[in-house]
């Protein structure tokens, strides 16, 4: 059977954003970004590389460097809005050519990604890989023909240059399905990478769920009662949408997402590094499976049995 053989997470920059941004409050989006003086933390803004037998598939593209020079940003109103709700830092080693070549890869090497959405933070290097087949849900492709796609978080410019070539995903009837998710995308076929449907940060927000490979969870079968937890994500000052709050069923399992990390459930307790050490983190590594890592203690990572990587 087919499997995955690594999978890793890289720190290709980081953002900090207005606490309301991260889950809607009573108060008005225009409002905070007009008034809030506080930030987040500094949180990492990650990409996630999976290899597998069938090839590389990199998850999200992060953050561009060119994003902190003048002009990145639409003007007016809307780019007064960009610059209060949220900042960015990328150094020379964040770039994402650098982070590959950590794992020994290339941007070449790459030959398939998926974005979870379309925000600047998520696809903002993806014309670095223009050879690779771009897997977007066709909701979030839809936000490229709306009016003003940047009043959805959506730099058509920067995030859809004419480089690349875009593929669709539709949700189609899952064979075996991933706790409820009924609908999604088998990208090789074999159960190990499944794209689910996860709209609510953005309108077409996508996740994808990573399996060693080796067995596959069944509902009632050896690993029934663990899950990888959807978080549930916002837009700015909306309600979450019920789709981003469903769960899937895994034995052991870590999520992990844009600009984070978490054990959902498993059978050691583990404590989360300090804030910003999410990242660097390898998670499966089929030569080395009892290594340590940089930032983390990898060992109970590697003995995970599935990877939830979700937009947000």
């Amino acid at each position: 059977m087919p499997r995955v053989s690594r999978v890793s997470v890289l720190q290709v920059g980081r953002v900090r954003v207005r606490p309301d941004n991260v889950a809607g409050t009573w108060r008005p989006m225009l409002w905070w970004t007009a008034f809030s003086r506080s930030w987040t933390p500094w949180l990492p803004v990650n990409v996630v590389v999976v290899e597998h037998d069938a090839g590389v598939l990199l998850v999200d593209t992060g953050q561009s460097p060119a994003s902190l020079e003048p002009g990145y940003h639409p003007g007016g109103v809307l780019g007064w809005a960009y610059r209060r709700q949220a900042e960015f830092q990328v150094g020379p080693a964040d770039r994402l050519s650098a982070r590959l070549g950590e794992l020994g890869l290339t941007l070449a090497d790459v030959d398939t990604v998926v974005l979870t959405h379309l925000h600047q933070d998520h696809a903002g290097n993806i014309g670095l890989l223009p050879h690779a087949r771009v897997l977007v849900s066709a909701d979030e492709l839809a936000l490229l023909d709306e009016k003003q796609p940047a009043a959805h978080g959506v730099l058509p410019e920067h995030v859809a240059p004419p480089s690349v070539t875009f593929t669709p995903v539709r949700p189609v009837p899952l064979a075996v399905p991933a706790g409820p998710f009924t609908t999604g995308t088998d990208l090789y076929d074999d159960g190990t990478l499944v794209l689910l449907p996860t709209p609510g940060h953005s309108r077409g927000s996508q996740s994808l769920l990573v399996r060693r490979g080796r067995r596959r969870a069944r509902p009632g079968g050896r690993g029934a009662g663990h899950r990888v937890g959807v978080t549930p994500t916002r837009h700015p000052g909306h309600r979450s949408r019920p789709a981003a709050r469903r769960w899937g069923r895994e034995p052991r399992a870590v999520e992990c997402s844009g600009h984070g990390m978490r054990v959902t459930r498993t059978p050691v307790p583990w404590n989360p590094p300090a804030a910003g050490g999410f990242s660097d983190c390898p998670l499966w590594d089929a030569a080395c499976p009892r290594a340590g890592s940089r930032t983390a203690p990898a060992p109970r990572f590697r003995r995970s049995d599935a990877v939830l990587v979700r937009s947000g």
